[in-house]
């Protein structure tokens, strides 16, 4: 079974809610979106869609009347507003929104959690999280594509503390013998 690497998730202005979609995916927050490689961009609903870049995911924050067919090759998710959380810190909500079992979460955010399925099963399908950002595929010896090994997920401005393994620890805690 390959790895998959932790997805980037920027925004296409600042205030769309970036930072609580990468929470709640537990993904890179790419802050707002500078023109590099990205898996999700986020933008509000009345962006000009079509001058936005070929991205795996675009997400709608707000609601749309229609959605758009999704352009070169990428999935269009619409990201419901929570009322809840407007003008506030949603991101330890949103981050463990997808540990509770449907029947456990608050009504009101349902649709949240649908459009969070959503990005994930588009982020899957398009096999980018089995390469480096703006990469091509890792190809294995039989031919079938690898994962790149992932970093640990970090927030713009908190330095990320490498992780250890658990035989990485087992093996420094117990010297050779």
């Amino acid at each position: 079974m390959s790895r998959l690497r932790v997805p980037v998730v920027a925004g296409r202005t600042a205030g769309v809610g970036t930072s609580t979609l990468a929470a709640a995916l537990h993904a890179v927050d790419g802050g707002r979106w500078a023109g590099g490689p990205v898996d999700v961009l986020v933008c509000s609903a009345d962006d000009d869609l079509a001058a936005l870049p070929p991205v795996p995911v675009l997400v709608l924050r707000g609601g749309a009347a229609a959605v758009p067919a999704p352009s070169r090759g990428g999935a269009v998710v619409v990201l419901p507003e929570v009322a809840a959380w407007a003008g506030a810190d949603a991101t330890r909500a949103a981050a463990g929104l997808l540990g509770l079992g449907p029947a456990h979460r608050p009504a009101a955010l349902h649709g949240y959690a649908e459009a969070l399925l959503a990005v994930t099963a588009a982020l899957v399908r398009s096999g980018v999280l089995a390469r480096e950002p703006g990469g091509p595929a890792r190809r294995r010896p039989d031919g079938r594509a690898s994962a790149a090994p992932s970093a640990p997920a970090h927030r713009p401005g908190h330095p990320a503390e490498p992780l250890a393994r658990p035989a990485d620890a087992a093996t420094s805690a117990h010297p050779a013998r």
